[in-house]
C-alpha cells in the first residue's frame, strides 16, 4: 500500500494531479487521513496517467541491489 506521495514522486506528477484523479475516477483510498492506495489502485492509477499522456515511462523499485 502506498500514499499519494509515494505515487506522486513514481509519477513524476504533482499530489493535486493524482488526488484529482482519484476523485474523477471515484477511487476509494482505505484511509481517509493518508490515502493509502493498495496495488490495483495504485496500478489503475498509472494506466490512466500512461494513457492521457502524462506518464512516459514508469521506475519499478527492486530488491536486486541489496
Amino acid at each position: 500500500m502506498k500514499t499519494i506521495s509515494q505515487i506522486a514522486k513514481e509519477t513524476g506528477q504533482t499530489t493535486f494531479v493524482i488526488r484529482y484523479l482519484i476523485e474523477r475516477e471515484k477511487i476509494l483510498p482505505y484511509r481517509k487521513g493518508l490515502m493509502k492506495l493498495d496495488k490495483n489502485q495504485e496500478a489503475l492509477i498509472h494506466k490512466i496517467l500512461y494513457f492521457e499522456g502524462k506518464l512516459i515511462y514508469l521506475t519499478f523499485e527492486s530488491k536486486i541491489n541489496d
